[in-house]
C-alpha cells in the first residue's frame, strides 16, 4: 500500500508537468515569431518614370521598399556603362520567360546619409553594380544555360547615394528560373538600424536551428532511456531534418557555412526534406497512437513520399523551382489525413495525457495548414506561419515525448519495486523453509525426551537446557523477519546453542572444534547453522562411532571463509540427497548468500571420508 501510494503521487507529480512545459513552448515559438517579423515598417514605393523616389520617407522609422517594376534591356548582360548606351530600354516588370536580360533601378533619396540595403539576390544568378561599382556575384551568370551556375543568398550591404541617387544595375541569366519576378524585393533604411534589424533576422534562424537541434538530443536521450518506445529515436530524426531545413530556408545559413556545395544540390537537399519529415510524421504518429494509422494509410503514406524522394534525385532541381511552398504545406496535408483516423481510433480508449499533447500539437499543424493555404493562394493571411507552428510542434512532440518516457519509466519502476517486494515475500517463504527445514519433529522429540532425562537426574542443567532450547527457537523465529545482514558472533553463539543441545543427545559421539580466526565481519541471519545441522544429522549422526564437526573462519585480501568439516559419513556429490528438506535450507542459503551480501557456497564430500562446506563472505559486500 505505502509503494502503491508513493507512486500516485509521483504520477501526479508528472501530470503538472505540462503547465510548466505548455507555457514554455508557446512563448518560445512566439518569440521566434516576434524575432522573425522586423517590428519597422516598409512603405513600398511607386516606380515613377524610372525612378523610386524615397525622399519623403523618414528613414529613421521607416524602410523603403521597391516593386517589380525596373528598366531594362532584354537578350543582354550589361554594365552600368553599356546600359547607359542603349536604345532599346524598356520600363515596366520583364515578361516571365525571358531568360536573359540587364535591369536597372534607380532610388531618390535624402543625400548625406549612411543607407543599408538587405534582400535576397536575383532570380538565382546575377550580377550587382551599385553606382557604377560592382557589388557582388551571385552564381554565375551567362548566355547559355550549360555555363550558368544558380545560387541565392541574402544580403546586406551598405551605400552612399551620389547627388541623392542610388542606382542598381543586375545582369541575369535565368535559364533555371520558371519565374523571373524582375524585381528584386530589396528594402533601404538607415545603416545601423537596418543592420540590427538583418542581425535579429539571421539570429532568430539560429535560434530556430537551435531548438530543433536540442529537441533532437532530448528525444535521442530519451530513446537511451527507453528503446522500446520508437517515437523517440523518430522525433530525434525529425529535430535534425528541420534544423537542417531552416538552414536551407530564409538567410540559408547552411549554404554559407559550407559554399563549396552547389545551389541546385541545397536546393533539392531543401526539396528532400519534405518526403523526409512526411515519413517521420507517419513513423512518429504509428509508434504515439499503435492502433489509430490503417496499414494501407501507413505505408500508402510511405510509399508515396519515398517515390518522392527518388524523384528528386532523378528530376532536374529548377523543376521544383517555385513549388517549395506547396510541398511545405503538403506535409501539413498529411497530417491532416492522419488526424480523424487518430481521433476515431481514440473514441473508445482512454486517452493519455502524452497524446493529448501531440494532438495538440496536430491540431496546431493543421491549422497552420489552412492559414498558409490562404496565404501562398490568396494572400489575405498578413504572413506565414507554418515555420514558428513546425516549432510548436516539434516541441509539443518532445514534451509529449518526455512525460510518456517518464511514465514509461514511472511503470517500470512500479513493476520493478513489485518484482522487489515479491522477492523479499519469497526471501521470507525461503527463511520459514529453513526454519521448517531446521526445527524437525525429531530435532523437538530428542531434545524434549533429553530434557525429560535430566529432570529426573539433574534438575540444574535441565532448567540450563530448557533455557538453551529457548535461546534456539527464538534466534530461528526471529529469523524470518530479518532483513539485514548480522554479525558473524551473533550467529555463532546461535550455532553453539544448536550444537549444546545437541550434545545432549549425542554425548561422547559427537565432538566440536572451534578455530575462530577472525570474527569481525557480517553476514546473513541462519547461515551457518543449517550447514552445521546437516554436518550432525548426515555426517557425524550416520557414523556408527560418532565424529568431530570443525568450524573455523579465516581471510584473505578479499573474502572472509567460514568452514564446516566433519569427519562423518559423507556422501557422493554426483547423487542427490534424499532429503528434500535439506536441499531446501542449502539452496536457500546459497540464495541469501548471493543476494544479501554477494556470496557463494560450496561443498566437497567423499563417502566415509567427510564431508566440508566453505562459505565465502566478500569483503565489498559483508563488512
Amino acid at each position: 500500500m505505502k509503494l502503491n501510494k508513493y507512486f500516485d503521487i509521483k504520477h501526479k507529480k508528472i501530470n503538472y508537468l505540462p503547465l510548466i512545459i505548455l507555457p514554455i513552448i508557446l512563448l518560445v515559438s512566439f518569440a521566434v515569431w516576434l524575432s522573425k517579423v522586423d517590428p519597422i515598417p516598409t512603405v513600398n514605393v511607386d516606380f515613377d518614370n524610372g525612378f523610386y523616389d524615397m525622399r519623403d520617407i523618414d528613414f529613421s522609422s521607416t524602410y523603403g521598399g521597391i516593386r517589380k517594376d525596373v528598366e531594362y534591356v532584354l537578350d543582354a548582360l550589361l554594365t552600368p556603362e553599356e546600359f547607359d548606351q542603349r536604345d532599346d530600354i524598356l520600363v515596366g516588370r520583364v515578361p516571365d520567360g525571358e531568360r536573359i536580360y540587364t535591369a536597372r533601378i534607380k532610388v531618390l533619396v535624402p543625400d548625406g546619409k549612411y543607407y543599408g540595403i538587405v534582400g535576397y539576390s536575383m532570380n538565382y544568378a546575377s550580377k550587382v553594380y551599385i553606382n557604377g561599382n560592382w557589388v557582388f556575384d551571385e552564381g554565375k551568370t551567362a548566355l547559355t544555360i550549360d555555363e550558368e551556375r544558380s545560387s541565392e543568398s541574402y544580403y546586406l550591404f551598405s551605400v552612399v547615394p551620389e547627388n541623392g541617387v542610388i542606382e542598381i544595375v543586375v545582369q541575369t541569366s535565368a535559364f533555371s528560373n520558371v519565374d523571373n519576378s524582375s524585381g528584386m524585393g530589396w528594402s533601404f533604411g538607415d545603416y545601423q538600424m537596418i543592420r540590427v534589424s538583418h542581425t535579429r533576422y539571421i539570429t532568430s534562424h539560429i535560434i530556430v536551428m537551435s531548438w530543433y537541434l536540442i529537441a533532437s538530443i532530448i528525444s535521442l536521450l530519451l530513446f537511451l532511456v527507453l528503446p522500446r518506445y520508437k517515437a523517440n529515436v523518430w522525433l530525434a530524426l525529425l529535430g535534425i531534418v528541420w534544423s537542417i531545413r531552416t538552414g536551407l530556408k530564409g538567410v540559408k545559413i547552411l549554404l554559407t557555412l559550407f559554399p563549396v556545395f552547389e545551389w541546385p544540390v541545397i536546393y533539392k537537399l531543401e526539396i528532400l526534406t519534405s518526403p523526409l519529415t512526411i515519413i517521420l510524421f507517419v513513423l512518429i504518429l504509428h509508434s504515439s497512437f499503435p492502433k489509430a494509422l490503417p496499414k494501407w494509410l501507413r505505408w500508402g503514406l510511405i510509399s508515396a513520399a519515398s517515390a518522392f524522394v527518388i524523384g528528386i534525385f532523378i528530376i532536374p532541381w529548377y523543376k521544383f523551382f517555385g513549388h517549395s511552398s506547396y510541398t511545405n504545406m503538403l506535409i501539413y496535408l498529411v497530417l491532416a489525413i492522419m488526424f480523424p483516423f487518430i481521433l476515431f481510433s481514440l473514441r473508445k480508449n482512454k486517452v493519455t495525457l502524452p497524446q493529448i499533447i501531440m494532438l495538440i500539437g496536430v491540431a496546431l499543424s493543421i491549422f497552420a495548414f489552412a492559414w498558409d493555404a490562404d496565404y501562398f493562394s490568396h494572400g489575405w493571411a498578413p504572413i506565414s506561419i507554418s515555420q514558428p507552428m513546425m516549432l510548436s510542434f516539434v516541441l509539443l512532440m518532445t514534451a509529449s515525448a518526455l512525460l510518456a518516457t517518464v511514465e514509461e519509466t514511472t511503470a517500470q519502476e512500479v513493476y520493478l519495486a513489485q518484482k522487489l517486494e515479491n522477492q523479499e515475500r519469497e526471501l521470507i517463504d525461503a527463511r520459514i523453509s529453513i526454519m521448517l527445514s531446521q526445527i524437525r519433529p525429531h530435532f523437538l522429540y530428542n531434545t524434549l525426551t533429553s530434557i525429560a532425562m535430566l529432570c529426573k537426574k539433574d534438575s540444574l542443567k535441565a532448567e540450563e537446557a530448557i533455557l538453551d532450547f529457548s535461546r534456539y527457537l527464538r534466534v530461528n523465529m526471529d529469523s524470518l523477519t530479518e532483513t539485514k545482514m548480522i554479525s558473524f558472533e551473533k550467529e555463532l553463539n546461535h550455532v553453539e546453542v544448536y550444537l549444546k543441545l545437541e550434545k545432549m543427545r549425542y554425548q561422547e559421539d559427537l565432538t566440536v572444534i572451534y578455530n575462530i580466526k577472525v570474527n569481525s565481519f557480517l553476514l546473513p541471519a541462519i547461515t551457518v547453522q543449517p550447514i552445521v545441522e546437516n554436518a550432525v544429522r548426515y555426517g557425524v549422526g550416520k557414523k556408527e562411532d560418532g565424529g568431530t564437526i570443525t568450524i573455523s573462519t579465516e581471510e584473505n585480501n578479499n573474502e572472509y571463509l567460514i568452514i564446516i568439516s566433519d569427519d562423518g559419513a559423507g556422501f557422493d556429490q554426483n547423487m542427490l540427497l534424499t532429503d528434500e528438506r535439506s536441499h531446501i535450507g542449502i539452496n536457500s542459503v546459497k540464495q541469501r548468500l548471493l543476494t544479501q551480501c554477494g556470496g557463494s557456497l560450496s561443498i566437497k564430500s567423499e563417502i566415509d571420508v567427510g564431508t566440508t562446506v566453505t562459505i565465502s563472505i566478500p569483503k565489498n559486500g559483508g563488512i
